[in-house]
């Protein structure tokens, strides 16, 4: 196997500077009542260049990157694994602080049909969808001690014999994720329902940089999400494969600084009231930590 050196330089390097560079504005540049810029002299328009540079120079590494790829496998390591459990459980602390939006809806003065249909919807993108998603995120980590890598072929119809040498289960049972596809959409479903009612709620504000931001993460989270399904779920792997490494980590390089910002500001107080909370901001920093060790740990065949 050979590793994506490139690509793993360039996602660190621009996270790097991003992140140090967001919260720095987080802490001196923002306004925590109104979420726009006081200040700061030229540090936002610095930020937002090298922000869009470093976009653009994450995708182009990611196609060339799958432009290489001819066969794939994807290892589970223990790192991994670890993220993808801490994000589950981010998520499903994170829902459970939004359950007093249930008694809201159910408190409202609205006509019987149309209070039904919100009950409904919330209760399905407030509730169900992130807990489902929260499930996911745990089985994805596997049932088995984190000792044993999981490891499967992405792109050949023939399983790896070196899966049958470590005692895997050549069928797709547990040991190899082999994830139910349908099942595997749930998480992107919820992640729509986000992007839409953040959208609409942001409209109204469309040059505060925390809501801009989030906006494009959430944007660049749906291709990840199904390139997720894809990959774990084996129906079309190969593209799954090229869509990941093209989307993933510029999605990993905003969900790492957009919310990381976020988190060191509420540390610091500072919390903006519009914007995402400090629970969700942990969950997708914690998810963009995911995605980039998720794009770091594909390896290409040497053949």
């Amino acid at each position: 196997m050979t590793k994506n050196r490139p690509l793993f330089f360039s996602l660190a390097g621009c996270a790097a500077v991003c992140l140090i560079l967001r919260v720095m504005l987080k802490l001196t540049a923002v306004d925590p009542a109104t979420g726009f810029y006081e200040g700061g002299g030229a540090l936002p328009l610095v930020f937002n260049i090298l922000l869009g540079v470093s976009v653009l120079l994450l995708l182009a590494a990611g196609y060339l990157s799958g432009r290489r790829m001819r066969g794939a496998s994807v290892t589970f390591t223990i790192p991994l694994r670890a993220l993808s459990i801490a994000a589950g459980a981010a998520l499903f602390c994170w829902t459970l602080l939004r359950l007093k939006e249930l008694s809201e809806v159910f408190s409202a003065d609205y006509p019987l049909m149309p209070k039904l249909l919100l009950c409904f919807f919330t209760l399905l993108f407030r509730l169900a969808l992130p807990w489902i998603s929260a499930f996911l995120f745990f089985r994805v980590a596997g049932a088995g001690p984190f000792t044993i890598p999981c490891e499967f072929r992405a792109f050949t119809a023939e399983p790896d014999p070196r899966l049958a040498q470590n005692g895997f289960d050549l069928e797709g049972g547990l040991r190899t994720l082999r994830m139910n596809g349908w099942l595997m959409l749930l998480p992107l479903v919820w992640e729509i329902g986000e992007l839409l009612s953040s959208f609409m709620a942001y409209t109204a504000l469309r040059n505060v940089s925390d809501q801009m931001l989030t906006i494009v993460m959430l944007i660049l989270m749906a291709p990840f999400l199904l390139a997720h399904a894809r990959i774990l779920s084996g129906v079309g792997a190969e593209k799954g494969v090229r869509q990941l490494l093209f989307f993933g980590p510029a999605f990993a390089l905003f969900a790492i600084a957009v919310p990381g910002g976020m988190i060191a500001a509420a540390l610091a107080g500072k919390t903006v009231a519009l914007g995402l909370s400090p629970a969700a901001a942990v969950f997708y920093f914690l998810s963009g930590l995911y995605a980039a060790a998720l794009c770091l740990s594909l390896r290409r065949s040497g053949r």
